[in-house]
């Protein structure tokens, strides 16, 4: 009798001891679960303010962009033309020459904030896109000359007219074969009247 009344008190402390239990175990598992949801939403807030913050890359902005003009057709030098004062330059004028006074040059400007394109020009001109200088330096190496080419210069002014705007500066080398004996040369400063650009026009002459 003594233990069966035994049996059935601890029956009972067992069954209160569950029945006091549960609660505690539900609010363990919701107060983890909104600890959860806190770390969560906490993370996604994080990642969303990196990512307006950001925003879209900005494009990076140039002040302006140099020319420098090179005639293709300076490359063979077997012939001698005359410059300014009447005597024979050609030796001191070559395409290879002007590649590599353009490049020292964009070297010594290669800190400042602008782009570098070419006009290679002929009988026609055409232009690179703008590149950084490092970029303009290395594309040096990729021109070559046409031996005993023609010239035109006013496709290569006309070409920077298309391009250049009021910013932009021309580099403008005179072709080695441009002669100043020959009258029926149009003069530099009249083939520059093209929208101004003699203002943003330097000239190397042979």
């Amino acid at each position: 009798m003594f233990c069966a009344c035994m049996h059935e008190r601890l029956r009972e402390g067992s069954e209160l001891h569950s029945h006091t239990d549960w609660p505690s175990k539900m609010r363990l598992r919701a107060n983890a679960l909104f600890l959860v949801t806190i770390v969560c939403g906490t993370i996604l807030v994080v990642l969303l303010s990196i990512v307006l913050s950001s925003g879209p890359a900005q494009p990076e902005e140039v002040s302006s962009v140099m020319y420098f003009a090179l005639c293709l057709g300076d490359g063979d030098g077997g012939e001698q033309y005359f410059g300014r004062n009447g005597t024979p330059e050609s030796e001191d004028c070559s395409f290879y020459l002007n590649v590599n006074n353009t490049r020292r040059s964009i070297m010594a400007m290669q800190n400042l904030n602008q782009r570098y394109s070419y006009i290679l020009y002929d009988e026609c001109a055409r232009s690179t896109v703008p590149l950084k200088a490092l970029d303009a330096i290395a594309r040096l190496a990729s021109f070559k000359p046409i031996p005993g080419g023609t010239f035109n210069q006013t496709s290569a002014i006309g070409e920077f007219a298309r391009h250049g705007t009021e910013r932009d500066r021309l580099v403008y080398y005179f072709p080695c074969k441009y002669s100043y004996r020959q009258p029926y040369m149009q003069p530099i400063s009249k083939l520059l009247g093209v929208n101004g650009a003699r203002e943003n026009t330097t000239f190397y002459e042979h």
